[in-house]
């Protein structure tokens, strides 16, 4: 992890320089995920969102959903990751989001889930 833990320094003398910068927040709230500081990536968005970054960009509901696994919120993570796709693309992506994070969490089929994505 020492590449990222640079990267997080640079990240955060970053945001020391430019604190209004919402892409400083974002990277902080992506570089948090990345290092499993789970507590701060959420507060690091809702700082980038405050900032001015959009709460729909795919960054952010990916960070959001990373954020709804690793506390076992199978459906807050689904849900954000499906209003970004497009429409017709959201049943089918709904079920596959499903599967997926379901036996990344221990709860679902792996088999189910790697036969969608094949």
């Amino acid at each position: 992890c020492g590449h990222i833990e640079r990267g997080r320094a640079l990240i955060e003398r970053g945001f020391e320089l430019a604190p209004a910068s919402p892409r400083h927040s974002l990277a902080r709230a992506t570089f948090a995920s990345l290092c499993g500081d789970d507590d701060a990536v959420i507060p690091a968005l809702e700082v980038a969102e405050t900032l001015g970054h959009p709460p729909d960009d795919p960054a952010a509901r990916t960070l959001r959903a990373a954020a709804a696994l690793q506390d076992g919120r199978l459906e807050d993570a689904v849900s954000h990751v499906v209003i970004a796709l497009p429409e017709p693309l959201r049943a089918v992506g709904e079920n596959m989001a499903r599967l997926t994070f379901s036996a990344m969490l221990g709860q679902g089929d792996a088999a189910s889930a790697s036969t969608l994505v094949a």
